[in-house]
């Protein structure tokens, strides 16, 4: 077999592989101390407390990652769920450099090259790249990742990773997800691997008032002598 054939077929299993993966359901339910985080400004004209009364859906994006074909369900989502459901999307570029687009350029990409074919989301997306992780992160996402404990403990290969210092609960790739009740208040985590479609029954739950019932984990204290 030629090399660039072997190369296509482990570019073919990488993906199949990745979208099969999608069955795995990383989740976790958020610290029962989470509090509403409306009063949190995502831009100088727009806070969360613009979607009080709506079930959000926080993600970040990335127009150059293996999960950028998440784009289209995510419009799915928004159709299902209508003016019930408000989806936050915030492009990133600290993961694999997979986000290199400034401005206009991140929709163009979207609408002409990935997903493409003349995609154009649904949802509120962000103008403008932000960290998500480190020194220089947005406000939302500090206090998302406060409010919840990590999916998973490994974050990856620090060669692919754009922030330091690295420090666990810190979103672990392009496409994580955070779901948040009607007043602002977090309620669940995604992995990445977890698709859009999957989260049906938990916006449900969360538009039915029925993750009440839900019970959350306490936030670990830790001892000091032992850090």
């Amino acid at each position: 077999m030629a090399t660039y054939e072997k190369i296509i077929l482990a570019f073919f299993a990488l993906i199949v592989c990745s979208r099969l993966s999608g069955a795995t359901m990383l989740d976790a339910v958020c610290y029962d101390d989470a509090e509403s985080l409306s009063d949190v400004a995502m831009t100088k004209s727009l806070s969360l407390d613009d979607y009080r009364g709506k079930v959000v859906l926080v993600v970040n994006t990335a127009s150059f990652c293996t999960y950028t074909y998440q784009y289209p369900y995510f419009n799915e989502l928004k159709n299902q769920f209508g003016d019930q459901l408000a989806i936050l999307g915030f492009p990133c570029n600290q993961f694999w450099l997979q986000e290199p687009g400034v401005g206009q350029e991140i929709p163009n990409t979207l609408r002409y090259v990935r997903p493409g074919g003349g995609y154009q989301p649904n949802f509120y997306l962000n103008k403008e790249k932000i960290d998500v992780n480190g020194p220089k992160a947005h406000p939302l996402f500090k206090k998302l990742k406060n409010s919840c404990p990590p999916v998973k403990m490994e974050i990856g290969d620090p060669s692919n990773l754009y922030w330091s210092p690295m420090t666990i609960g810190d979103v672990t790739w392009n496409f994580n997800k955070f779901l948040l009740d009607k007043e602002g208040v977090p309620f669940k985590r995604y992995d990445s691997v977890v698709e859009p479609l999957q989260l049906v029954s938990d916006i449900q739950l969360v538009v039915d008032g029925d993750y009440k019932t839900v019970k959350r984990p306490s936030r670990p204290k830790y001892a000091t002598e032992e850090l």
